[in-house]
């Protein structure tokens, strides 16, 4: 009798012992189930639907919540795809916690049609990355020709820009902008272009024949050849002509012609420094003239050479002892330049502020455009 009570004992401890080692070895074993994903998303697949290219990014949420005992730490959010980005907690999501992962598609890089990108969440000691996805379809719609064409040439032709600027223009390096253009004539049209003045630098290439509501793209060129020793800022005019006659608005054109440079270019030659950038004559009278001297020091390995200096509008230069256009490796050379308040527009009165700027063209790689500002207040 006494061996039976002892061993009915002895069960009745180890059972709740036992009872309790399994509970904790199920607890154990649901946790380690759920290691591959410890964050429960609302949903991992965004339906962005059909999208409109032209109308620009859209947004979206992945909302989660930490199902797990324990902090989960993302590491890193990749978008398969440059068109979308991703932001996301950085701090340790507690147990229970909610958050959520943010997504821009932006469709303008991506071709029409149905597409499908992946997004990958790594988490903190989970080998596998959660895989959300973004689907839908990019569409394209035509926008109103008053806003894809904005300026009104004249005679049915509307245009997206009456100005080309191509800032720099290398030597043996042409440049291209592009430019829409609509009909909005209810007839078809003969296009083509007059460039004034005729330089031989600017080009257009077009269709000769536009159909009646038709919109197109048209190609500016600009080609600055070496051989004919150019450098500086040129401004042309280009007219359009609609079946032979000028259209009522020109196109202007804008360029600043300078050296061809490569990449090697950059590690060495000449470098050109010019001190001081600026000088203000404090107030001046109208017709009044005074002068400042500054430096241009060649900071460079080889010699630096002066291709053109363009004077502002009341702005004149006198250098000092400068042989020919070439300023040798580490040294420097003195100019004067006198601001002519003569020279002001009309439309700077008294208390205005007057601007001349003098411009510098040379073979320096890294800046070959240097400008010295010359400024006063008109008393």
């Amino acid at each position: 009798m006494s061996i039976k009570r002892t061993m009915k004992k002895k069960f009745c401890i180890v059972t709740p012992l036992l009872f309790a080692l399994v509970c904790l070895c199920v607890d154990i074993w649901a946790q380690e189930v759920k290691i591959d994903k410890p964050l429960s998303f609302d949903s991992e697949r965004w339906n962005v639907g059909r999208v409109d290219s032209r109308k620009g990014a859209v947004a979206h949420s992945f909302e989660f919540q930490n199902t797990t005992m324990y902090p989960v730490v993302i590491r890193a959010v990749v978008a398969g795809c440059g068109c979308t980005t991703t932001d996301y907690p950085r701090r340790p999501i507690e147990p229970g916690a909610k958050g959520k992962i943010d997504v821009v598609f932006d469709p303008v890089s991506i071709d029409k049609g149905p597409f499908s990108n992946n997004i990958y969440v790594a988490i903190a000691d989970v080998p596998v990355s959660t895989v959300l996805t973004v689907a839908g379809e990019v569409v394209t719609s035509i926008p109103p020709v008053e806003q894809e064409c904005p300026y009104d040439a004249g005679t049915g032709l509307r245009l997206g820009g009456l100005v080309a600027d191509f800032y720099y223009v290398e030597h043996n390096r042409p440049d291209t902008i592009k430019m829409r253009y609509a009909n909005t004539l209810s007839k078809n049209i003969e296009l083509g272009f007059d460039v004034v003045p005729q330089s031989g630098h600017i080009s257009v290439a077009a269709p000769k024949s536009v159909c009646a509501g038709c919109r197109g793209e048209i190609l500016i060129i600009y080609s600055a050849n070496s051989a004919d020793k150019f450098y500086g800022r040129t401004v042309n005019k280009i007219y359009p002509t609609i079946n032979g006659a000028r259209a009522g608005k020109p196109i202007l054109v804008k360029a600043l012609v300078i050296d061809k440079f490569e990449k090697s270019d950059m590690d060495g030659g000449p470098r050109a420094k010019i001190l001081p950038l600026f000088h203000y004559f404090g107030t001046m009278k109208r017709g009044e003239h005074q002068s400042h001297k500054f430096v241009l020091k060649n900071e460079g390995t080889v010699p630096l050479t002066i291709h053109k200096v363009e004077l502002g509008r009341g702005s004149s230069i006198e250098f000092h002892k400068l042989k020919g256009r070439q300023v040798k490796a580490g040294r420097s050379v003195e100019f004067t330049c006198t601001l002519d308040t003569s020279r002001a527009p009309k439309s700077v009165v008294s208390g205005g502020e007057f601007i001349a700027v003098v411009t510098f063209i040379t073979d320096d790689p890294v800046n070959p455009v240097r400008e010295v500002w010359l400024v006063a207040n008109l008393e």
